[in-house]
């Protein structure tokens, strides 16, 4: 190789030096270029999350705030509560602390107390005027507040009652009080001005049947102005809303027992089933008309007609009532058809759901006696009664909020045959029952009257218990049961038979007329007769134990013995505790 060689070589190499140190500087620019970058993306990135953030930080602000105001809006769109405007006075009457402000606050008072010892289990969102809980007191005052805002809302969307009014001195010595719900007649009332509060309470009074007139006439009957309620719920029933008019007639129907009246109150009870067929109270109601006729197969249809409308959660009963009903009405058809010891446990079921209510639940303990006592747990029955209050049989008729289908006296009475001691006791049980109004009279004519009838003719009174059971209507299916068992007695079995006869035909549902029948052909030695009668009667109430027992007893005097100890096994096992 020569020199010139070499030193193009050395030339190149060195070129190639200065070109690998020139890219190694562009390759630093670009790292630190490409790092640059990668930080600007980085941030960007932060930054666009930071604002997607921020976006759905306000989104979800709006939309809780949307939310708040639908809500605002709802509520105020569905406000129909009251609001009791400060009242103008004189300005001596605030001196003496009845300033306007003050008697505003004494009517508002008086209306709270009124609903408040109004009793009804009627469910509030029934009414078609219905303030709930929501009574307020407005005062005037200047500026405008969150709370001025949001009752002005309530007023221009909501159905909300405003009650304004005065106080003013007509003449010397005397006030008025005059009070006016929305752009109804205003309530006046003027007496003596020492007596302005009663005046207050009466104008209370006045706006609460105007503005609640179902919850008024509730509150007239509860306190025993008959008279005026059956006033007011037939003024419902003929011009109230719609909705009201069922409601209206279902307390026509319970008002009109508590006088006595149950013509009245079968018509006003069938126009309530017919203008709601849904409604449970209408049922009830007529039920007990039913009842007050004496006509236990009507008696126990329409108890079942309550109990199929109960079912589920009906807008109309208040929730905490609805379950103590069923109750209730599961022990009077259960025991209708002779189901005692199912009755029995209704009976105990309803005690326990009806803790604390007063309207329902109040006669269960004595319910549930009377049940044992038909199950024949004599022993059962006289325990629960040992742990009630002293109270007769008398005690329990004259409250109107206590009458029972069946009384533990009674059903003793059967149970043991103790009749003497029972005519004493229905004795006072029918002149305590006359004495006390309208459903006690009706307690008296079909029940008690035909049980004393024939306590007498166990008692060896023929005579005076024929007297006495002629008396009684011909349609009351216990009044005619009576009178067969009596014409029993009194040895003329054909008279007996057509009696029986009679009262199956009246309420063919209930076994209680043939098993009657059944006995008696059975005690006269007419067994196959008898079996026959005892068959339909556990046909018409397969859990009665008795019917079973009468239709054995039949079937062994044919000597059907087999048959007769099956019918006792199945008697046995429905009726274990029975003694």
């Amino acid at each position: 190789m020569n020199h010139e060689s070499i030193n193009t070589v050395d030339l190149a190499m060195d070129a190639a030096g200065e070109t690998d140190a020139a890219a190694g500087a562009l390759l630093e620019v670009q790292a630190q270029l490409t790092r640059a970058q990668l930080r600007q993306i980085g941030l960007q990135i932060l930054n666009d999350r930071f604002l997607l953030a921020t976006r759905i930080l306000i989104a979800l602000a709006a939309a809780v705030a949307a939310i708040v105001a639908a809500a605002w809006l709802w509520s105020a769109a569905h406000d129909r509560g009251l609001v009791v405007e400060e009242f103008t006075a004189p300005a001596d009457l605030s001196a003496q602390g009845l300033g306007g402000r003050a008697v505003a606050a004494r009517v508002l008072d008086k209306l709270i107390l009124l609903q408040e010892a109004t009793v009804s289990f009627r469910a509030p969102d029934s009414y078609a005027t219905n303030w709930g809980r929501d009574l307020s007191l407005q005062i005037g005052g200047s500026g405008v507040s969150v709370n001025q805002l949001d009752a002005a809302l309530r007023d221009t969307l909501g159905d909300r009652t405003h009650i304004t009014g005065q106080v003013y001195r007509p003449a010397p010595g005397k006030v008025t009080v005059a009070a006016r719900a929305g752009s109804r007649a205003a309530v006046s009332v003027t007496g003596p001005e020492d007596q302005i509060e009663a005046l207050i309470g009466q104008a209370a009074e006045g706006l609460y049947g105007q503005t609640q007139p179902y919850r008024y006439a509730n509150h007239l009957r509860n306190t025993g102005r008959y008279d005026a309620a059956i006033a007011l719920f037939r003024r419902m029933a003929a011009t109230g809303a719609a909705s009201e008019r069922a409601w209206a007639e279902a307390g026509l129907a319970y008002t009109y027992l508590l006088v006595g009246d149950e013509n009245a109150a079968t018509a006003a009870g069938r126009k309530a089933v017919k203008l709601d067929p849904t409604l449970p109270a209408a049922w009830m109601n007529l039920a007990a008309a039913d009842y007050a006729r004496g006509d236990t197969e009507a008696f126990l249809r329409d108890n079942r007609k309550a109990l199929a409308a109960l079912q589920g959660r009906p807008r109309s009963v208040d929730p905490a009532v609805a379950a103590a009903m069923r109750a209730s009405l599961q022990e009077n058809i259960a025991a209708d058809l002779g189901d005692y010891a199912g009755a029995a446990r209704h009976a105990q079921s309803l005690e326990e759901l009806s803790e604390g209510l007063t309207i329902v639940g109040g006669e269960a303990p004595y319910l549930r006696a009377a049940d044992l006592a038909g199950a024949r747990d004599v022993a059962g029955a006289r325990a629960v009664l040992a742990g009630l209050p002293e109270a007769t049989d008398a005690w329990i008729v004259v409250q109107p909020y206590l009458w029972t289908p069946r009384l533990p006296g009674v059903m003793l009475a059967e149970a043991t045959s103790n009749w003497p001691a029972a005519q004493r006791d229905l004795d006072a049980a029918v002149d305590a029952a006359e004495g006390a109004g309208g459903m006690g009279r009706i307690k008296a004519r079909v029940y008690l009257r035909p049980w004393l009838a024939y306590a007498m003719a166990r008692s060896g009174n023929i005579e005076g218990a024929e007297a006495m059971i002629r008396q009684t209507s011909n349609t009351c299916v216990l009044c005619v049961r009576m009178s067969g068992r009596i014409a029993d007695l009194a040895g003329n079995p054909d008279r007996a038979a057509a009696r029986f006869a009679w009262a199956v035909r009246l309420a063919p549902s209930s076994p209680f007329a043939n098993a009657d029948w059944a006995d008696m052909l059975l005690r006269r030695g007419n067994a196959a007769a008898a079996a026959e009668k005892a068959e339909a009667a556990a046909k018409a109430a397969p859990r009665w134990p008795d019917a079973l027992q009468i239709w054995a007893r039949a079937l062994d005097a044919q000597g059907k013995t087999a048959q007769a100890a099956a019918l006792r096994e199945k008697a046995k096992v429905l009726a274990p505790q029975r003694r």
